[in-house]
């Protein structure tokens, strides 16, 4: 058993910092960390009813970074568009600088734009691209941003600033 202390605590501390998680639920894995697997496996309706029991027993009592992932995972597993919305903006306001804030002004201009809503979804797009110049997701927002102002001006798209 002492030699596989260390290994376990090395195991808890990668899982603690956002390792990727073995597609196999271990005794120490929390709620949030049951969803992110079934949402992985594709069991959506699993990982909803999981969010919900962990919203309704331990979000108050979460962390600062659980709630934060609980609300984004709760915006990417409704299906309602306009709740989703909501919490994505909620993840903004409430959150600025978390680790899903940029992911959140990314999903709120993709959805904007679906609803034909340009001007909105280049807000978010250059607030992402203005408060999180370090995002894994500045090349995809910029991207996005000159499609959309070619689809508002024609000819737009190469005066796009970054």
């Amino acid at each position: 058993m002492s030699r596989c202390l260390p290994l376990l605590l090395l195991g808890l501390a990668l899982l603690g910092a956002g390792a990727a998680r073995p597609p196999g639920l271990s005794a120490q894995e929390t709620d949030l960390d049951r969803v992110d697997a079934f949402l992985a496996q594709g069991r959506f309706s699993s990982a909803r009813e999981v969010l919900q029991e962990w919203y309704g027993e331990a979000e108050g009592g979460a962390s600062r970074e659980e709630r934060q992932r609980g609300l984004w995972l709760r915006a990417v597993l409704t299906v309602d568009p306009e709740m989703a919305a909501i919490d994505l903006r909620r993840l903004v306001v409430r959150y600025p600088g978390g680790p899903y804030s940029d992911r959140a002004l990314f999903r709120l201009a993709q959805g904007a734009r679906a609803l034909s809503e340009e001007i909105r979804a280049l807000e978010y797009v250059e607030d992402l691209l203005r408060d999180y110049p370090e995002s894994a997701l500045r090349d995809r927002a910029e991207l996005l941003s000159g499609e959309i102002r070619s689809d508002l001006v024609p000819g737009a798209a190469g005066d796009a600033t970054p």
